[in-house]
C-alpha cells in the first residue's frame, strides 16, 4: 500500500525493475526538489519525538527500545546528509551538462504539485 502519487510510484517501480544508478538518481533528485536537508531533519525529529512521547507506544516501554529508535533517528539523519551531499555534487555535474535544458523548462520543481 502506498500513498505516493502515481508519478513517484512509477519512479519506485522503475528502480525496483531496472536497479540502475540512473533510476536511483531520479528518486534522489526528486526527493531533494521537495525537501531540503533541514526539512528532512525536522520531519524525522517530529516522527521520533512524537513516537517517544506518545502514551500509545507500548512497544517503547523498555529503555533499549527507546535507544534503538534514537539510534535509528541519528543514523537516518547521517544517511540523509550523505545522500544530500551526493545529490548536491550530482546536480553540479549534471547542471553543467544540462544548463540549456534546465533554463528552457517552464515548470519549476518547487511549484510542482503531485496530487
Amino acid at each position: 500500500m502506498s500513498i505516493l502519487p502515481e508519478i513517484l510510484d512509477k519512479l519506485r517501480q522503475n528502480l525496483a525493475e531496472k536497479q540502475t544508478k540512473k533510476a536511483a538518481w531520479k528518486i534522489i533528485d526528486e526527493y531533494f526538489s521537495f525537501f531540503g536537508l533541514d526539512d528532512v531533519h525536522h520531519e524525522l525529529w517530529l516522527l521520533t519525538a512524537g513516537t517517544l512521547t506518545s502514551d500509545e507506544m507500548q512497544q517503547l516501554e523498555k529503555g533499549i527500545d527507546r535507544y534503538n529508535l534514537i539510534f535509528f533517528f541519528e543514523y537516518t539523519k547521517m544517511f540523509a546528509e550523505a545522500v544530500h551531499l551526493l545529490h548536491t555534487k550530482h546536480k553540479k555535474v549534471s547542471g553543467k551538462e544540462n544548463f540549456a535544458n534546465a533554463h528552457a523548462s517552464t515548470s519549476s520543481a518547487a511549484n510542482r504539485k503531485y496530487k
